[in-house]
């Protein structure tokens, strides 16, 4: 009997992923605590957010950069740095959408929403 081969794993992917997100987690808690000891405790769980929303946020390519655009544009006619935070604020919230999504359909498969 003839051995199946076995899937190769892709791990690359995943350290790139990782990578970004715990950029991102970290340079939130430096901005918190640079900013003083009071705004850094308050970055700590907003930090974890921000990471958990940019693994999210890659679930969806496509979603997630018709949002980031979508975002820039917002704040364009204000200034650079509006147009920046908004392609932020809309590469996190598709992050979070995705997050929702996938949510939803774990607890569909568990059966707890029927």
């Amino acid at each position: 009997m003839a051995r199946a081969r076995s899937r190769k794993s892709f791990k690359w992917p995943n350290k790139i992923l990782l990578t970004a997100a715990s950029l991102a987690m970290v340079a939130t808690w430096t901005y918190g605590f640079w900013k003083g000891v009071g705004t850094g405790f308050i970055a700590i769980p907003i930090g974890i957010a921000i990471a958990v929303c940019t693994i999210g946020a890659f679930s969806f390519p496509f979603i997630t950069a018709v949002t980031t655009v979508l975002g820039a544009l917002a704040g364009s006619d204000v200034g650079t740095i509006n147009v920046i935070r908004g392609g932020i604020f809309g590469f996190l919230a598709a992050g979070a959408g995705s997050l929702v999504i996938h949510g939803i359909r774990y607890m569909m498969q568990r059966g707890w929403l029927r």
